[in-house]
């Protein structure tokens, strides 16, 4: 470690005192100020940076890169200073007030230039010439603390153009440490949200309502009649009890997933399901399965459902919901650890002791301030997720949308599964407005409008104990859904037209309250009041229907810092 140590020192020194009088400017003017890094191939692991602490630019590479570096002759006062840091090299240099460095990679990333311009005339990010269309990367870097000079001669020793580079005098066996900071440390950087990354759509998951499961709908036993169209999760359940809108007890269990999300989701970024309808589509695709027994004398049959639900649109997605990105892009991560080593030589002397109990005193301030940041950027990290997510939820929650889905069932009219036949099927519709930009409603109302179409679906004979008619039905509903993200209630209408197979139609209404309640994380509970009006068989029952619904997401929060 002490030999490594020593030979980057020489290798820096050589580096640096290695300068021509004039680089190549690649096409600039003359009397432009820069700064230039030469490698001798592309330089994939550099990064620069403009530090928040003051006017200071940072660049980042391997040590490995060998980079020559040169200066215009019209940049006067530089004042480099060179750190290592592990296996790294980090150049930081101070620019005048008034100027903004601009970074430009050239000859295919082999040539980086620093311009330093007026901050108006500054661009945002790093950019590349025509012939090279890289973009350099950041990194967090911190510039370098200074080693006080201490009893047993460690110093500076000034390189090139009044840089500076720090070089121990003592005996090689002991390690240079740097001093303590007398203040904590702050850390001013910040971290970009990596779209690219496999499996950055976790990050964009937030705790939405979770929406009603297909195959619920298609047996009619969904606390609402008017399904709400929203994207669906990853993966969820439903528990189910209450009397159905035939008067029956009815329990049941409902899972629905994604499929492409739990094949796909680990790989697949955010870039591309915000760029390609066909992925948005695939991850807005749900099945579903789901069974319902019934409980009383009149209904005693065991019903059996596969849903499909797609949301062809929805302004709500938090995937797409770029002030999200851009709010969980401020996540802190503390500078990398440094790795102290402290020895002492076979015969140390007063001053070899003197000096290794300094180093050590320095690695334990190092190893404190860096247990100081890591606990000071999780709790930011983890309040800056908490603020974002919720912020996005308030924004999202009733957010216009539109769904179609639809499900073939099955049935069993004693209730055992050998006698399962078919039970018809089902398609239906739903579009939700959100009232953007309506002042008053924008925040706290939804307006949906419901079409739904089930055929031979069989139906308890409210006459005969025991027996089934086949009946096919169209559902026409609008409902209205106020509140906040976390607790809200609705009010639905639904006209129903119905037919038992042979007889004419019969038209009538539902009426419905709704609740709906975030209990916990991803846990919902959802509750529902009505009945029917206007049946020409003057059974217009009243139906209570509850559920509980939980869904599972692979939400990754911002990395958590070593």
């Amino acid at each position: 470690m002490k030999r490594r140590f020593i030979a980057w020192l020489l290798i820096l020194n050589l580096l640096l005192l290695s300068q021509v009088a004039v680089s190549q400017t690649l096409g600039t003017a003359s009397d432009a100020t820069f700064v230039s890094f030469t490698f001798t191939s592309p330089c994939e692991d550099c990064a620069t940076q403009n530090s928040a602490t003051g006017n200071v630019y940072i660049v980042d590479m391997p040590s490995a890169r060998n980079a020559s570096l040169t200066k215009s002759q019209s940049l006067t006062d530089f004042n480099l200073q060179v750190t290592l840091k592990n296996d790294r090299i980090v150049y930081s240099f101070p620019f005048k007030p008034g100027t903004s460095p601009r970074a430009v990679w050239r000859q295919g990333a082999t040539v980086l230039q620093i311009f330093f311009v007026p901050a108006a005339d500054n661009v945002a990010a790093t950019v590349s010439d025509v012939d090279s269309p890289r973009v350099a990367s950041t990194t967090n870097v911190t510039t370098a603390v200074d080693t006080n000079s201490n009893g047993n001669g460690n110093g500076h020793r000034n390189v090139g153009n009044g840089s500076t580079v720090s070089a121990s005098t003592a005996s090689p066996s002991i390690a240079t440490a740097a001093a303590p900071s007398q203040s904590p440390t702050p850390m001013p950087f910040t971290s970009v949200l990596n779209r690219d990354a496999p499996g950055s759509t976790a990050f964009s998951n937030v705790d939405m309502s979770v929406p009603e499961s297909p195959a619920f709908t298609v047996l009619g036993v969904t606390p609402e009649t008017v399904i709400r169209p929203t994207s669906p999760r990853a993966f969820a359940t439903s528990l189910l009890n209450g009397v159905d809108q035939n008067g029956n007890f009815q329990s049941g269990l409902a899972m629905d997933f994604v499929p492409y999300l739990l094949v796909a989701g680990d790989d697949l970024t955010l870039r591309k399901y915000q760029n390609s309808q066909i992925v948005r589509l695939l991850s807005r695709t749900q099945f579903s399965f789901a069974t319902t027994k019934g409980a009383t004398e009149d209904d005693k049959s065991m019903r059996l459902a596969l849903g499909l639900h797609m949301a062809l649109w929805d302004r709500g997605d938090p995937r797409t919901d770029e002030t999200l990105m851009s709010c969980l892009s401020t996540f802190r991560l503390p500078p990398p650890p440094t790795s102290l080593e402290c020895e002492l030589p076979d015969n140390p002397t007063p001053a070899d002791q003197e000096a290794f109990r300094r180093c050590q005193e320095s690695a334990e301030a190092t190893r404190q301030e860096r247990a100081r940041q890591v606990q000071e950027a999780k709790e930011f990290n983890d309040s800056v997720s908490t603020r974002c997510r919720d912020e996005s939820r308030e924004r999202n929650w009733n957010a216009s949308s539109w769904i179609i889905g639809g499900a073939p069932s099955w049935i069993s009219t004693d209730g055992q599964t050998k006698n399962m036949r078919w039970n018809g099927g089902g398609f239906w519709t739903s579009l939700a407005y959100g009232f953007e930009g309506v002042p008053g409603l924008e925040k706290n109302s939804q307006l949906i409008v419901h079409g739904r179409y089930r055929n031979r679906e069989q139906v308890p004979d409210p006459n005969v104990t025991g027996a089934f008619f086949s009946q096919d039905s169209i559902f026409f509903g609008t409902r209205f859904r106020t509140g906040s993200p976390t607790f809200n209630g609705s009010f639905e209408y639904t006209f129903l037209r119905s037919r038992i197979n042979g007889l004419s139609f019969d038209n009538s209404s539902r009426l419905a309250l709704l609740f709906e309640r975030r209990i916990a994380g991803d846990t919902w509970f959802n509750l529902s009041l009505g009945g029917e009006t206007g049946r020409q068989d003057g059974r217009n029952n009243g139906f209570v229907l509850t559920s509980f619904k939980w869904a599972f997401s692979d939400r990754r929060d911002v990395p958590s810092p070593q």
